[in-house]
């Protein structure tokens, strides 16, 4: 289609043929500004394609957290889990992570900083324990437990200070410390006598 354009009358305004005519005749300027509206509008609409979301870099921690709890026949329910990084894990405190457990009409809940220091510098031992740590908060409801084995280790993950040696000491103890995660009836073991 051929686009000319003309000079609307008195307007100072280019319009294309087909913004000028109205069944056979010149459309006011008045019905052109609401046509191009109405075309400006119905341009901007979504497309139908859904957009492409990054893919969340916690979701590793939740899958290897959920086959921890697979293995000791421990059933986990992440419907609505919320499970973010974020600038700031709660207002006013320097926290790194933050789990919140299932409220009535509240989903689940794990934010972890991004920015801080302890994310940003953090080992893998430290960031698998921290998430582990905030998933016993979220998804296990467990308290912090401050207690200490007889050889003075700490007792448990859910210790308020995270510092990743529960991941980096060894298997056995690295088992024990995801057993007492998962059950916190876990006896003793040797290795903290």
């Amino acid at each position: 289609m051929k686009h000319t354009h003309y000079n609307h009358s008195n307007s100072g305004i280019l319009m294309s043929p087909m913004f000028t005519k109205f069944h056979g005749k010149k459309m006011p300027l008045r019905n052109s500004f609401v046509v191009f509206i109405l075309m400006l509008l119905f341009s901007c609409q979504e497309d139908a394609v859904a957009p492409v979301k990054e893919p969340n870099p916690l979701m590793g921690y939740l899958e290897s957290f959920l086959e921890e709890a697979e293995k000791r026949g421990v059933e986990i329910d992440t419907s609505g889990l919320v499970l973010v990084l974020v600038d700031v894990v709660y207002p006013g405190a320097s926290l790194c992570g933050l789990g919140n457990k299932r409220l009535p009409g509240l989903p689940p809940e794990v934010r972890i900083c991004k920015i801080c220091a302890c994310w940003v510098n953090g080992t893998s031992y430290y960031r698998n324990e921290l998430l582990f740590h905030e998933f016993g908060h979220a998804l296990l409801g467990r308290l912090h437990d401050n207690g200490k084995l007889p050889n003075g280790s700490k007792k448990s993950i859910m210790n308020e200070s995270a510092s990743g040696s529960s991941f980096w000491q060894g298997e056995e103890r690295l088992k024990y410390y995801i057993d007492e995660l998962f059950d916190p009836s876990t006896p003793v073991p040797d290795w903290a006598k």
